[in-house]
């Protein structure tokens, strides 16, 4: 194959994302490896489990980054079934050198880690050494490979020893390989298992640490404090934690350095072996029952120390970040933010790129190897192929970064090219949520401004008839004042001649009565009794018709049923009222508020001018809408009144108010039909 003109072959390294221990260690023994070979890495998160459209939309790399080989990991299979096979990886990437970590695919050469012995030997401990008889095993995520396998291993394992005789017997709980989840799992399932097992197999140390967690917060008494923990994978943690977590280790380092050594093997045409096999080992510490290791307090203390204070320093720093990004106002003050805390995390590298359409992208911020390499206000349009090959241009055999995709909810905005300490590669994570919301809103401010001038020559264009549109608006707004004039008019008027009348009267009454020395008789304090209940009624109408309470607990069917009924009551009216609505149909609080009113304004000008003897009301569902009428026999209206009535007016404008059509018509033989239609999906 031919090498480019600088000398580097690069290579593509496709993971899931780099936010936790296991992944960040095989990155790191591959770094290793390509600073020795000469390769410049690139590690792209893909983020599968979130990215619905697959890996296969940013890729294959020939269009992208013009990488000269790829190596896939297996975290990036599960649910991606265009690379699963060895024609979905040729039709992605065609003739170029591919290999597989942790996935086995036929023609495709492949790095394998053999976990069956360890599992096996770590049953067998437990089961021959420790005389363990009830077990539970901590699975990961059911479609991944490894944790199939693994428990695949174990629960073979189990039955082999039923088959044996032996009293063993086993529970299987579902976890997804984080810590979070383990905690979450296991305290449920605790709280629901009075009787504890033996021993907990974990399908990876993640999931032990948190196991162990839950059972250190238990009461002493608690049986399930005593459970033997076993991990997989011994991270750092495994031999830190207390006590040191028995577990199989996985040379990650190795498992690093020999893939790149394969795919470096394939780029120079050399011949590969199908599979390189990477075996796996039980490591017996404490927490299963073995007194074998024993921990440097010291050595703990000062390791632990540091880590709490690293992490305790990376929090506050993260936390200063997120908020320093999300206050920046402009791209300048951003270049600033990350020139200062990027120093803080120890990242020297770390270049923003911006997507645009197609393939065409721009640079918003690049810093290389400490050295800031954009001007003040720059903005270096390229494509990420081309940008690719400068960064290659510009660092020394063996640079590697590492690529972090940024997402919102409006999709994948751009990227994020960067070289980072182990540690710094969780706030890597992290620091990529601000900066793409940051660049979210600077686009957002960008596309408000062009719309800003395109409204801007519409409003030119269209002057004369916003004019009229805003003529009309006032013209509505002072009808409305008069409307709302009229009825607090009308309002105040029927207190005054009516509550307030009733109320003088029963203040006439009580002088007379405290007047007489005998006192009031029988008949006239029933009398005053009953007038004060009619005028109490009298209120509670009023108040009834400014704000019908009756809406809130009765419902509008049941409301304006009531308000017919107090019309035939008061107007000497026969009334009818049909709801033909399925029962579950509800509207939405305003609009049932304005068909009410409505209902009650059509109502008070049938019984002052119609002169009806009966009223019908009625409210059915067609296919497009619901048609809501009221109806009577009376004289009917005159066309001129309905267009200056501000009765009528009022109807209408609430109707407006909810989207619906309005009309007003003779009845016939005689009358007039008030009539409302609201569409279906107004609810």
């Amino acid at each position: 194959m031919a090498e480019r003109k600088n000398d580097k072959f690069r290579v593509a390294v496709i993971f899931n994302v780099l936010n936790e221990q296991y992944q960040i260690s095989i990155l790191e023994g591959m770094k290793a490896k390509a600073l020795e070979l000469g390769l410049e890495l690139v590690f792209i998160q893909q983020e599968v489990s979130f990215n619905k459209t697959g890996i296969a939309s940013i890729f294959p790399l020939e269009n992208y980054l013009n990488a000269d080989g790829i190596i896939l990991m297996s975290s990036v299979f599960p649910g991606n079934d265009k690379i699963n096979t060895y024609t979905g990886i040729k039709n992605l990437y065609g003739n170029k050198p591919v290999i597989t970590v942790g996935k086995e695919i036929p023609g495709i050469p492949s790095v394998m880690i053999r976990t069956k012995d360890s599992m096996e030997h770590l049953v067998a401990h437990l089961v021959e050494q420790h005389d363990y008889k009830t077990f539970l095993y901590l699975s990961g995520l059911a479609d991944h490979r490894d944790n199939k396998n693994r428990q695949k291993v174990f629960v073979d394992s189990m039955e082999k020893y039923k088959k044996e005789k032996r009293s063993v017997s086993y529970d299987i709980l579902i976890g997804n390989f984080s810590e979070v989840e383990a905690i979450d799992k296991m305290s449920a399932y605790i709280s629901t298992h009075e009787n504890a097992v033996d021993a907990i197999v974990c399908a990876n140390d993640n999931m032990a640490i948190g196991t162990y967690k839950v059972l250190k917060t238990l009461d002493e008494k608690n049986p399930w404090r005593k459970c033997a923990v076993t991990g997989f994978d011994d991270t750092p943690q495994a031999s830190l934690s207390i006590p040191p977590l028995t577990t199989v280790v996985q040379p990650l380092d190795e498992i690093g350095r020999k893939s790149v050594n394969l795919i470096n093997n394939l780029l120079k045409g050399q011949p590969v072996p199908p599979v390189c096999d990477i075996q796996s080992k039980l490591i017996l510490r404490n927490s299963c029952g073995c007194r074998l290791y024993s921990q440097d307090t010291q050595q703990i203390i000062d390791t632990l120390q540091h880590d709490y204070f690293q992490s305790e320093q990376l929090l506050r720093n993260m936390s200063v970040f997120g908020q320093e990004v999300n206050g920046s106002y402009s791209m300048t003050k951003l270049r600033s933010t990350l020139d200062i805390n990027l120093n803080h995390l120890g990242i020297q590298t770390f270049i923003i790129i911006a997507f645009e359409k197609k393939n065409k992208a721009h640079v918003l911020y690049t810093k290389l190897n400490g050295q800031q390499l954009m001007k003040e206000n720059e903005i270096e349009k390229t494509t990420i192929s081309e940008y690719a090959n400068k960064l290659s241009a510009l660092t020394p055999k063996g640079q590697c970064f590492a690529v972090k995709f940024l997402y919102t909810s409006e999709g994948n905005l751009g990227c994020i090219f960067y070289d980072a300490p182990s540690y710094a590669h969780p706030c890597v994570f992290s620091i990529s949520v601000n900066i793409a919301q940051k660049i979210y809103n600077m686009n957002t401010i960008r596309e408000r401004a062009r719309q800003a001038q395109r409204l801007e020559q519409e409003v030119e264009k269209r002057t004369k008839q916003l004019i009229r549109v805003n003529n009309k608006r006032l013209a509505v707004e002072a009808e409305v004042l008069k409307i709302s004039d009229m009825e607090r008019k009308r309002f105040s008027t029927d207190l005054h001649d009516d509550i307030c009348q009733r109320l003088a009267g029963i203040s006439m009454l009580c002088r007379s009565y405290s007047n007489n020395p005998q006192g009031a008789t029988s008949e006239q304090m029933t009398e005053l009794t009953q007038l004060i209940s009619t005028t109490l009624s009298a209120t509670r109408q009023y108040a009834h018709n400014s704000f019908p309470m009756d809406l809130e607990t009765l419902g509008l069917s049941d409301s304006i049923e009531n308000l017919l009924v107090a019309a035939s009551k008061n107007a000497c009216l026969i009334v009818e009222f049909n709801w033909n609505l399925p029962k579950e149909y509800e509207f939405e609080k305003t609009v049932a508020v304005n068909i009410f009113r409505i209902a009650q304004e059509g109502l008070q000008n049938i019984i002052k001018h119609a002169k009806a003897t009966k009223v019908v009301f009625r409210a059915e569902q067609t296919k497009a809408s619901v048609v809501i009428s009221l109806s009577d026999d009376g004289i009917g209206i005159q066309k001129e009144k309905i267009n200056s009535g501000l009765g009528f007016h009022s109807m209408e404008y609430r109707a407006n108010q909810i989207g619906a059509k309005f009309s007003i018509k003779q009845n016939t033989p005689k009358g007039t039909i008030v009539e409302l239609k609201i569409k279906n999906n107004e609810k």
